[in-house]
């Protein structure tokens, strides 16, 4: 396979899948996940009780018990556009139906120029498209709690405002992205006035659309 990527990794994955399988569902795994016991009979009852649902979104056991890997629901929930940037693509299961309609983004995930944001764009294009999806209570992998998304160095420098930026144009459109651009310059603004000034937090979010808009689609 040419080329590199999270993304274009996952998308040949699902190319092979289709071939072999039309019906059933599938499943998001990386490498240093464990499925815990009973993950398939807890994956089926999910949607037995949530028939309307073309996706459901789970828990992950942390690996370190003092560690949980998120502070989750304790109810189950639809999922909209405001709550599936929290969704890690591990938590994510869905009808192999979905996956006639939406792949994952070239332009996001590791390996590619925005490296991150792969799996909400993915959830965003599902709802877009009128998929149904809903958060259960219930954890079916375990994982370390350390992940590459936990490691910050500086979330306010030029290149992390970019990412946020680029991400957030292409998962939340032009419009919704825009607010969320001034109530995000607002809300940090105590944490970053010391390095940089408003406009220049601005600034660097848009540059990172710019960027996003120049990439070539996979």
């Amino acid at each position: 396979m040419e080329g590199k990527g999270l993304s274009r990794n996952r998308n040949n994955c699902i190319k092979i899948a289709k071939e072999y399988q039309a019906d059933g569902y599938f499943l998001i795994a990386d490498e240093d996940v464990d499925f815990l016991d009973g993950f398939e009979n807890q994956i089926e009852n999910a949607f037995v009780t949530h028939s309307e649902a073309d996706l459901l979104c789970f828990q992950v056991k942390s690996k370190e018990e003092n560690h949980p890997f998120k502070n989750y629901p304790l109810k189950s929930h639809p999922v909209s556009l405001k709550s599936i940037d929290r969704i890690s693509s591990i938590e994510i299961a869905g009808k192999m139906e979905v996956l006639d309609q939406v792949r994952f983004d070239e332009r996001l995930g590791l390996g590619a120029e925005f490296p991150s944001g792969e799996e909400t764009a993915f959830l965003a294009d599902c709802i877009r498209s009128g998929k149904r999806i809903f958060y259960c209570p219930v954890a079916i992998v375990s994982h370390p709690f350390e992940t590459s998304g936990k490691r910050r160095v500086n979330m306010f420098s030029d290149q992390a405002l970019q990412l946020v930026g680029g991400r957030s144009y292409r998962i939340y459109g032009p419009k919704i992205s825009q607010v969320f651009f001034f109530y995000s310059a607002i809300k940090n603004y105590g944490k970053y006035k010391k390095t940089r000034s408003f406009f220049s937090y601005l600034k660097q979010l848009h540059l990172g659309v710019r960027k996003f808009k120049n990439l070539k689609i996979g």
